[in-house]
């Protein structure tokens, strides 16, 4: 668990710096964990994420939709939400713990992060979202595209365009990658680049108790 205080990241567009803070100190239902937690440790541990609906790259649907338990029945001790992750195209709505990564297609550096967290998690457990507003980094289909001509492969998640989801987050340095749990729960976190893929495998493992097997065969 990262401390308190507040933590830098890559620079938007516009200049300004970047700095995220959280000063809720409120009691979560945290997850997997089985416990709850007062959360004052400057991120987004123990906090749930909202339901979403949203289209990707491909104009396919995906969305995260949970059962009627609200945070404050969970803070109560009263029924547990439980949340699915679903695809439009395939129909399927799986209740599984996954990955978020929060990036923008301006940001070239983040995508040593990319590469490292695509090696690094099974197919179906991370969706890839632009934090930017901008119309002109709204394309989701050519983010996509540039960033697989610069990693030099292909890469097989969904980009989805999402700047209302990562206001609602506080999400605004970058790359921020929020690990959820089944119950829709920030289980962790991490803050700009990462690029050990082995550590990232482990921390998954750690979490989630579900092992990873590192990609050394990507195209």
């Amino acid at each position: 668990m990262l401390g308190a205080g507040a933590f830098s990241g890559c620079i938007l567009p516009d200049g300004s710096d970047v700095e995220i803070t959280d000063d809720t100190n409120q009691k979560h239902f945290c997850g997997v964990r089985d416990y709850n937690l007062i959360s004052d440790d400057g991120g987004w541990i123990c906090r749930a994420l909202p339901e979403f609906s949203l289209l990707n790259n491909d104009g396919v649907r995906f969305g995260m939709e949970c059962t009627s338990g609200t945070v404050d029945e969970l803070h109560n001790g009263g029924e547990i939400r439980h949340c699915n992750l679903y695809n439009q195209t395939s129909g399927e709505k799986i209740e599984m713990d996954w990955v978020a990564y929060f990036s923008a297609p301006w940001c070239t550096h983040c995508e040593t992060t990319l590469d490292a967290y695509d090696r690094a998690m099974f197919p179906e457990i991370m969706l890839i979202f632009n934090i930017d507003s901008n119309e002109e980094f709204s394309n989701m289909s050519e983010w996509k595209e540039t960033a697989e001509q610069r990693l030099n492969r292909s890469i097989d998640r969904p980009f989805i365009h999402a700047p209302e989801l990562a206001t609602e987050m506080n999400v605004s340095g970058i790359p921020t990658v929020l690990f959820i749990d089944s119950h829709g729960m920030i289980i962790d976190f991490t803050l700009g680049e990462q690029t050990d893929v082995h550590e990232l495998e482990r921390k998954w493992g750690d979490l989630t108790g579900r092992e990873m097997s590192h990609y050394d065969d990507l195209d």
